[in-house]
């Protein structure tokens, strides 16, 4: 998977994105999202994400999601 936090220091994935646990997006039927909360421990990490030429923001071939501006990965920090 392409799409992972890793851990900065020893390049382990931290969490993925399996389909099973993400719900339809808007738009094609590929759009896919995951909107929920990942708890990471402290410590650095790595975010990567990558689209394909054929399918990306402000480039679709299909239908966007319902809302495109969101599209990719968002990172928040939590309230403590």
């Amino acid at each position: 998977m392409k799409d992972a936090p890793e851990n900065a220091k020893t390049g382990r994935r931290v969490w993925e994105m399996p389909y099973r646990i993400t719900e339809h997006a808007g738009g094609a039927g590929k759009n896919r999202r995951f909107a929920g909360t990942v708890k990471l421990p402290p410590g650095e990490y790595v975010l990567r994400y990558e689209t394909d030429g054929s399918h990306a923001f402000g480039d679709w071939n299909a239908a966007p999601p319902d809302d495109p501006e969101m599209w990719g990965i968002t990172v928040y920090r939590a309230a403590r």
